[in-house]
């Protein structure tokens, strides 16, 4: 089973949210680490709309909850990657491979929940949790740099959890504390 119908909008604004935090996440570690030119910007989105159109074509996941882990794993192998090559190794094409795996749950997202819920709502409440998410790594990006690319998308992630597993005030507690910087 993909994943039931959510009974309330917060898991759809929540997973927004993850992504949005994962997808500039991404884009600073390989400012950081690979390239600080336009390239590193277009990997990123090249890599990230591939992932989702390679799932949308692969029909319905079994899980949305493994695919977000599978995704967490690449990240991180991908961030000890760009952080522990040696300058020389030519990390462009395989970092377009780990974005790609990365951002293999945005396509199981729609593909699992598309069912369950209107487009409409998916749509509204992902976006609007992207543009949050989105700002909260920017910001959290700002107070403590690269260290927020270590735990920011696994917190994230750990709050999607709380919420698909029915603990919402679990998941507002993490992102006050994140966001207070008490995390």
């Amino acid at each position: 089973m993909c994943y039931a119908r959510p009974q309330t909008t917060s898991p759809l604004f929540f997973i927004g949210i993850h992504f949005g935090i994962l997808q500039v996440a991404l884009f600073f570690l390989i400012q950081c680490y690979v390239t600080a030119t336009f390239m590193g910007y277009f990997a990123v989105v090249l890599g990230w709309l591939v992932g989702v159109v390679i799932n949308l074509h692969w029909g319905r996941p079994r899980s949305l909850m493994a695919s977000l882990a599978i995704s967490l794993a690449a990240y991180y192998l991908l961030y000890l990657a760009v952080t522990q090559l040696p300058p020389d190794f030519p990390r462009l094409p395989f970092v377009i491979s780990g974005v790609v795996i990365t951002a293999i749950p945005a396509g199981a997202y729609f593909r699992c929940l598309g069912t369950e819920t209107s487009a409409r709502a998916l749509f509204l409440h992902e976006n609007n949790g992207f543009v949050i998410g989105y700002l909260l790594c920017m910001l959290g990006f700002v107070q403590w740099g690269v260290n927020f690319l270590q735990w920011g998308p696994a917190l994230a992630l750990l709050g999607v959890l709380l919420l698909f597993t029915g603990q919402l005030s679990g998941a507002l507690m993490l992102l006050v504390c994140a966001a207070t910087g008490a995390a």
